[in-house]
């Protein structure tokens, strides 16, 4: 149930009784918690709209994820955000009726709530909390929350009119992986425990695009870029993973998300290549590597790399992750038990064949998989032998749990392009 609030001329705000944001007329949304509305921000006309819904169903998202928050949640928005903007230099909320001004703003973070903007124009908050509470104290019930055909928009001429109802539409993914080098002869046993020592496989480098219907582009995991690491491993046929997205169509910039399976070098090296992407890592396995200056806790991790760690941190850029399937993202759930590092995690990804599994290194080769073996690099390899159980009771099918390294995956799928498969 909602109620629609008019706060102005052509402004009205819905409150709904399930839902911590309602979306409204004229691009209008409402931040609120278990009914404590705190603020109402407005973005003004004139900007750029496919960017302005693509925020929107950002919010939603973050809605749909943040039911047990912290009630600070709004108030850290404005007062913990950094408002980046290239005509009105920066500027940091707090109290309630400042403006920012006209420029293009670039970006919106908080602690616990994250939202990438880019709209030309301004931003301004345009309601005290005082208004906000005499709003409250009307709230009696209404008609159903529901988004306008497009799925994005909640349209609300006046008060008490009801809004038309009409499903939201579950996203889904196209699910591909990438290959972006090959690490020759590799010791099978340094994969699969209680290999045969002198068995050797050339390994593929990957990681994984996820597409998603909503807009979203996802990666799982972010290869590596760094020479020394170049020069001391010798890949064949490597290309920068930012390279080697483009050939599935992607640019390095609109990469939304990267989900960080685990701490080592090959998967976590290369985040930055990918500048605008919000970076996805278990709670855990942050504390347990690195402390609050980037100092080394646990040689798993480079020193560079916890460097970058800590950096990406400070600037906003990581999404701390509180343990075992967490649905990060409408149709993205994170899992953990694997067991490769402290707490490295796998994904289970909705596509339209049914759920994809990304195993990353919790399961190194089909061999793993095939052959109930667990990994040779784990730090509980009975719990790493459930955790790839549990795969395939949460894939749609067998053939869609994905390992992390087997050069397999590159023959098992459709051929999208030079070292792109699709994977359904």
């Amino acid at each position: 149930m909602c109620k629609a609030f008019a706060i102005g001329a052509n402004r009205s705000v819905v409150i709904g009784a399930r839902r911590e944001i309602a979306l409204v007329r004229d691009g209008h949304f409402l931040l609120r918690h278990r009914f404590e509305v705190e603020h109402v921000q407005r973005f003004f006309g004139g900007g750029d709209q496919c960017r302005l819904r693509r925020l929107l169903r950002e919010l939603l998202r973050q809605s749909e994820r943040s039911l047990g928050a912290s009630r600070r949640l709004a108030s850290e928005l404005l007062e913990r955000a950094r408002f980046e903007s290239s005509g009105g230099g920066k500027w940091t909320g707090g109290n309630k009726g400042q403006e920012l001004t006209a420029g293009r703003v670039e970006v919106v973070h908080a602690e616990k709530w994250r939202a990438e903007v880019r709209i030309v124009n301004r931003i301004a908050v345009i309601a005290r909390r005082s208004d906000i509470n005499e709003m409250k104290k009307s709230f009696a019930g209404g008609p159903a929350l529901g988004l306008c055909a497009a799925g994005l928009l909640l349209a609300v001429p006046t008060f008490g009119q009801r809004a038309p109802s009409a499903p939201i539409a579950a996203p889904t993914y196209e699910a591909y992986a990438i290959q972006y080098g090959t690490l020759p002869a590799f010791r099978v046993s340094g994969l699969i425990a209680g290999a045969d020592t002198s068995r050797r496989l050339d390994v593929a480098l990957m990681i994984w695009l996820l597409k998603g219907s909503d807009g979203r582009t996802v990666l799982v995991d972010a290869g590596f870029q760094r020479a020394d690491l170049i020069e001391r491993w010798k890949p064949t046929n490597y290309a920068l993973p930012s390279v080697a997205v483009v050939r599935a169509g992607i640019k390095p910039e609109d990469v939304t998300d990267i989900i960080v399976s685990h701490i080592h070098w090959d998967h976590f090296d290369g985040v930055e290549l990918f500048p605008n992407a919000r970076v996805w890592l278990q709670r855990e396995e942050f504390a347990h590597h690195v402390d609050s200056t980037g100092r080394v806790l646990d040689r798993a991790i480079d020193a560079p790399d916890a460097a970058m760690l800590v950096r990406l941190y400070k600037a906003g850029r990581v999404q701390l992750v509180d343990g075992d399937a967490k649905e990060i993202m409408p149709g993205i759930t994170v899992y953990t038990g694997g067991k490769h590092t402290y707490q490295s995690q796998y994904a289970g990804v909705r596509t339209v064949n049914g759920t994809v599994v990304i195993a990353s290194d919790n399961a190194y080769l089909y061999e793993n998989l095939d052959q109930r073996r667990p990994i040779a690099q784990t730090v509980d390899s009975l719990s790493n032998l459930r955790a790839q159980r549990r795969m395939f009771d949460i894939a749609g099918a067998p053939r869609l749990v994905v390992p992390g390294h087997d050069p397999a995956v590159m023959t098992r799928f459709e051929r999208m392009g030079t070292g792109v498969v699709r994977i359904r």
